[in-house]
């Protein structure tokens, strides 16, 4: 895509599945942690508030 073609409708489903994976990655290693929260300042604001513990 940085070659200046046009992206293929192949090349932008690839994209997003390979986006899709590593988000379902990211929230399965982080759902003991943080009950699957990707964004720290939800982390951060469920810890504040008492819901998580470390």
């Amino acid at each position: 895509m940085t070659d200046g073609r046009a992206a293929t409708p192949a090349g932008l489903i690839s994209a997003s599945i390979a986006h899709a994976f590593a988000l379902f990655v990211a929230v399965s290693v982080g759902a003991n942690i943080s009950w699957g929260h990707v964004n720290p300042t939800v982390t951060f604001g469920l810890f504040v508030g008492g819901h998580i513990s470390l």
